[in-house]
């Protein structure tokens, strides 16, 4: 298989037509003159991290199977809107593209903290054992420990690739950031990304603008807490700390907000097409996954690692759309039968969401008595 090498762009040119598009096109609207080619060059920076992205995805995968055997690990190049959309919440245009940090994105969800904790010290010792064979750890960030105020936990990662072999040493320098996640905590997350999809809202990037609905900003974060609570580690800014009292308002909101009604409704209207799996899917390692939420349905395209170039410009066809009802995204996983349970938000399962919900906020007669 081969891998894009580094873009030949300068980037100069690369920050210069991520601005342009970011200013043109907005998150949707008219397509200027001038946005392909714009595009095309966001688009040849991003497959360029393609390689780095694969080597540092294997060093976590290896990691993360050694604490934990039913570790699921994916990766993925960023979507073009996402990029778009990050570019355009900078409103004094001092971000950069070539400074993305999640240009390239790999994952590892384990089974709980005591998996999490593991894997995290394997990290930390394995940098110190072979710090001049590693990649350059460039910054981290422990988000349950701090917790972001809008409920979001986990650990993140921003290695920059680093190779001594010639042939490798081209992409030297090239940022990939790897997340690490509990089930519970990736099953929050991935519930966010379901309502916003469905609802347009955008709650992931809205928590301190004016953004999305206040109220159901403030179930996620009532509903983080609960499962902070759940996984004994740092409480959400500006929730209750007491127990009774967050889950308290939890219940209210979700009942008022009728959380299972929408979530439940949402899983079941969802519908997969299955075309794809007429394809030899055990020779594919990849796959482009696509959420119409007009038509409320998902479909999959495997791809094999011969065809990760036509891959890659299907995938760019797509999101030259522009069309706001669809989301698009090239993801790999060491199974795709696994890939609903990497990106269950492409499929609106919020199942385990869900019942973790439903178990935080049962009344525990008992202790009321």
């Amino acid at each position: 298989m081969t891998y894009k090498a580094p873009t030949r762009f300068s980037k100069t040119a690369i920050d210069k037509a991520g601005r342009y598009v970011a200013d043109m096109i907005g998150e949707y609207g008219v397509d200027p003159d001038g946005i392909d080619e714009a595009i095309d060059t966001i688009n040849s920076w991003r497959e360029s991290h393609s390689y780095p992205l694969k080597i540092i995805a294997y060093t976590l995968r290896k990691r993360a199977h050694k604490v934990d055997t039913s570790a699921l690990i994916s990766q993925r190049l960023k979507r073009i809107p996402s990029v778009i959309r990050k570019l355009r919440r900078n409103q004094t245009h001092t971000m950069r593209l070539t400074s993305m940090n999640d240009m390239g994105g790999c994952r590892a969800v384990v089974s709980n903290m005591e998996a999490l904790n593991a894997l995290v010290d394997k990290m930390t010792v394995a940098g110190k054992k072979n710090p001049n064979r590693s990649h350059e750890l460039e910054d981290w960030y422990d988000y349950i420990n701090e917790p972001k105020a809008d409920g979001y936990r986990g650990i993140h990662y921003i290695y920059k690739y680093q190779s001594k072999a010639e042939p490798a040493q081209q992409w030297n320098g090239y940022r990939v950031e790897m997340q690490l996640r509990t089930q519970l905590q990736h099953a929050w997350a991935t519930a966010v990304e379901t309502y916003d999809v469905l609802s347009k809202e955008h709650l992931k990037f809205a928590h301190n603008d004016t953004h999305g609905d206040p109220k159901w900003k403030r179930f996620f974060a009532l509903a983080a807490g609960a499962f902070a609570l759940r996984e004994g580690t740092s409480p959400i800014p500006e929730t209750p700390i007491n127990e009774m009292e967050l889950l308290d308002e939890l219940r209210e909101l979700c009942e008022e907000l009728s959380v299972w009604r929408f979530f439940g409704g949402v899983s079941v209207a969802v519908k997969e097409m299955d075309h794809w799996k007429t394809k030899a899917k055990h020779k594919a390692d990849q796959a482009i996954l696509v959420l119409d939420s007009k038509q409320w349905q998902v479909s999959v395209d495997p791809y094999t690692k011969d065809e990760a170039e036509m891959a890659a410009a299907a995938l760019l066809e797509i999101e030259k759309r522009n069309d706001p009802d669809i989301l698009a995204v090239l993801v790999k996983v060491e199974d795709l039968d696994k890939l609903r349970t990497a990106y269950p938000n492409y499929y609106a399962d919020t199942e385990m969401f869900t019942q973790a919900l439903t178990e935080a906020t049962a009344h525990d007669d008992a202790s009321e008595d």
